[in-house]
């Protein structure tokens, strides 16, 4: 019966799997970065979005298993009071799943 439970839990974790990969991870404020944030298909899924945590953030509605696996999202600039990047997936259940990736801004005053 273990083995069992332990598969379903393994299959329930994956569901609510992101990824995020970001263009740059060092830049200068005021330039652009693209956010990629990676999802697998399935029908419980309902929305993605990417943040620039401190600064502002963008979505995309999913359609469960009709929805694309990958999503980019350009941010045309970014503010000195961004810290870090990161995808958000959230299902029909009321569910996150958070991926996050450091950032480091240079040229902004102390």
């Amino acid at each position: 019966m273990k083995p069992v439970i332990l598969s379903a839990l393994l299959v329930m974790l994956a569901v609510n799997r992101v990824s995020i990969k970001v263009d740059r991870t060092v830049l200068f404020a005021g330039n652009g970065i693209t956010i990629t944030c990676t999802v697998p298909r399935h029908p419980d899924n309902r929305m993605v979005a990417a943040v620039l945590v401190g600064y502002t953030s963008s979505e995309h509605q999913l359609d469960g298993e009709a929805s694309p696996i990958t999503h980019r999202f350009p941010f045309k600039s970014v503010s000195c009071d961004t810290i870090e990047a990161r995808c958000e997936l959230h299902d029909k259940f009321g569910g996150t799943a958070i991926q996050n990736q450091s950032l480091e801004i240079q040229g902004c005053e102390p």
